[in-house]
C-alpha cells in the first residue's frame, strides 16, 4: 500500500478541492465563480462539469473509493473550491490553501458598498472559522440587579452571488478589479500586484471582527494605493485622494484632507505604540468610503492608471493645476464619488 508521505512526494499537476462555508453560487453566475485561479462550484453542479475542472473520474467513484471517510465530505457544504498546481504534493498544500484564502478575500472585497459593515459574512475554508457563543454575567452593584448576556460569536449568514449580487458589482468596481488582478486588463506587473495584495487586505478588513485590525487593513491597502516608499504618507495620502475626489464639493464642505490626517495618525499610534481604544467604528467607515472611491475610480480607468507612476504624475497635475487656480483638464469626467449613508446602527458594531 502506498504511504500518505510517498503520494505527497510525487510529482505532477494536483487538483485541490475543498469545502467552503458561508458562501453560495447561484444561478446569475452559472453556479460557478472565478476570481484568478480558483473556481467556486455550487455543488450540485460539481458531477456534470467534474471534467472541466479536471477530474478525471466521476464523482461518485471517488466517493467510492474513500468509502465511509468523504461521506460528509461532499454533504456538509453547498461550494466547493478547486485549483490545480504543479509540483510536489507536500510542496503545494500550504499554496493551494494560501491561494484560497486570499481569493476568498477578494470575494469579501465584493461586500464593499454592496452590504452593511453589520451584515457583512466571512466567506471561509470548511469549518476554519466556525460560529461560536458567549456567556456571562453582569451585575450592577448600585442598583443591585443583574442580568446573563448570551450572544452569538462570529459572522452569521453568507455571501450570495445571485442576480442582486452581479447587478451591484457590473455597475461598481468589483469585475474590473478582477480582470486585471487576473490580467485581462493590462497595466504594470508590479501594479498588478499592489492592486491585488490591496485587495486581500481590504476584502479581510471587510469579513473581519476586530475593530482596530479592520481599520489596519484599510489603512495598509490605502497606501499600497496611493503611495511609494519614500512619501510622507501622512502628506501624499490626503494629496493624492484628493486628485480622485477632490473636485466634489464634499471634499471641502466635510473637510476631507483633514479627516485623513486624522486618520493615518490614528494608525501610526496603533502600529507605533499599540495604542488601540481611540479607533472607532467611524474610522472604519470612512477608510471604507476612501478605499471604495479610490479602487473604483483606479479599475475604471486602466489606460490612465496603468501604474503607480501615472497615478503619481496624474495626482501631481490636478495638483499643479489646484495651484495654479485653473480648471482641471486632467481629470476625467468619468471619475466618481460614492458616499454611502450610515446610520446611527452602522456606528454600533461591524
Amino acid at each position: 500500500m502506498t504511504s500518505i508521505q510517498q503520494i505527497e512526494s510525487t510529482d505532477g499537476t494536483w487538483l485541490f478541492l475543498a469545502p467552503i462555508r458561508n458562501l453560495h453560487i447561484g444561478k446569475a453566475v452559472n453556479f460557478e465563480f472565478t476570481v484568478n485561479r480558483v473556481t467556486f462550484i455550487d455543488v450540485s453542479r460539481l458531477a456534470k462539469r467534474r471534467k472541466r475542472y479536471g477530474f478525471k473520474y466521476p464523482i461518485s467513484e471517488i466517493k467510492k473509493r474513500y468509502k465511509g471517510i468523504l461521506d460528509k465530505f461532499f454533504l456538509e457544504e453547498k461550494t466547493f473550491a478547486t485549483l490545480r498546481l504543479t509540483g510536489k504534493g507536500k510542496d503545494l498544500k500550504q499554496r493551494f490553501i494560501n491561494q484560497i484564502n486570499d481569493e476568498l478575500s477578494i470575494l469579501s472585497l465584493s461586500q464593499l458598498g454592496y452590504s452593511r459593515r453589520s451584515h457583512n459574512t466571512s466567506p471561509v475554508l470548511s469549518k476554519e472559522k466556525t460560529l461560536g457563543h458567549r456567556s456571562s454575567l453582569m451585575f450592577n452593584l448600585t442598583a443591585d440587579i443583574s442580568y446573563h448576556p448570551n450572544e452569538v460569536v462570529g459572522k452569521i449568514g453568507s455571501l450570495t452571488l445571485d442576480e442582486n449580487w452581479k447587478n451591484f458589482q457590473k455597475k461598481l468596481f468589483f469585475y474590473n478589479l478582477l480582470k486585471i488582478i487576473s490580467s485581462k486588463t493590462k497595466v504594470a506587473p508590479k501594479w498588478r500586484n499592489d492592486i491585488t495584495n490591496a485587495a486581500i487586505l481590504a476584502g479581510q478588513s471587510q469579513s473581519g471582527q476586530d475593530i482596530p485590525q479592520c481599520f489596519l487593513w484599510n489603512m495598509i491597502a490605502l497606501e499600497t494605493l496611493l503611495t511609494q516608499g519614500d512619501d510622507k504618507y501622512s502628506e501624499k495620502l490626503p494629496e493624492r485622494t484628493e486628485a480622485f475626489i477632490g473636485w466634489a464639493k464634499d471634499w471641502k464642505v466635510e473637510n476631507f484632507e483633514a479627516k485623513i490626517k486624522d486618520i493615518y495618525q490614528k494608525r501610526c499610534l496603533f502600529v507605533h505604540t499599540g495604542q488601540r481604544d481611540h479607533i472607532g467604528i467611524a474610522d472604519i467607515l470612512f477608510s471604507d468610503d476612501l478605499l471604495l472611491n479610490v479602487l473604483n475610480n483606479i479599475v475604471r480607468h486602466p489606460s490612465i492608471f496603468g501604474s503607480k507612476g501615472k497615478l503619481i504624475q496624474f495626482s501631481e497635475k490636478v495638483r499643479a493645476e489646484h495651484l495654479l487656480g485653473i480648471k482641471t483638464k486632467v481629470q476625467p469626467k468619468t471619475l466618481q464619488l460614492l458616499r454611502p449613508r450610515y446610520t446611527e446602527k452602522d456606528l454600533e458594531k461591524i
